[in-house]
């Protein structure tokens, strides 16, 4: 913490951010490669580490530390809540939050929804979300980094149900270009991202 402390430390100094300033930051688990004694196997087929780190842009907001082959939720409500707290203690704020699915769980959407203006989680996928979203007959065409996609919201119920969270949906056509045919609603990969933003959600944060 006292290292993570001198990061922003640092950017305040050299006007990089500013006191008061909210920060739009993403958060993920990296994998650091290395050869040192205690760096662990890990599924990437290396050994090496497993850091969660958020940045803001270039800005590196902070780091946490962890074995190679640790699992992305492990512990990580509580490095999220050490990492936010510094950010407050700096006089800073979170405006948006984003995150994979590694980060959809229960207790952080909680830490979120009260630290953070908006958060933008990829929502875990499993058949009873897939049975609704196929069963929706109001999907809008959009583009998305030029290809076409159709987007509906839905109520997010999973949890937390009466926080009024949403689920902002992305489904894109399957085209493996050999004339496959599917079952109704099967040529389709959907997407779903977790957010408490109630403002139409620009295509570009999907």
């Amino acid at each position: 913490m006292r290292l993570n402390s001198l990061l922003l430390d640092m950017t305040l100094l050299l006007d990089l951010l500013k006191k008061g300033q909210g920060i739009d930051v993403d958060f993920d688990n990296e994998f650091i490669p290395a050869e040192k004694s205690d760096a662990l196997y890990s599924y990437k087929k290396k050994r090496g580490y497993f850091s969660g780190v958020m940045t803001s842009g270039p800005l590196l907001i902070g780091i946490e530390n962890r074995q190679g082959n640790s699992n992305v939720k492990f512990e990580q409500v509580e490095e999220l809540t050490r990492i936010l707290g510094n950010v407050e203690a700096h006089w800073l704020y979170i405006r948006m939050f984003r995150a994979d699915c590694g980060s959809f769980i229960k207790e952080l959407v909680e830490v979120l929804s009260l630290r953070t203006e908006m958060f933008y989680l990829c929502a875990s996928s499993c058949a009873d979300p897939r049975r609704m979203y196929e069963q929706c007959t109001e999907w809008r065409p959009t583009t998305v980094n030029s290809q076409e996609k159709d987007v509906a919201l839905f109520e997010f119920t999973d949890f937390l149900s009466n926080w009024y969270f949403r689920l902002v949906v992305q489904r894109t056509k399957m085209d493996t270009g050999r004339g496959e045919l599917f079952l109704p609603g099967m040529e389709y990969i959907y997407r779903a991202i977790l957010t408490n933003d109630h403002i139409i959600v620009p295509k570009n944060r999907l």
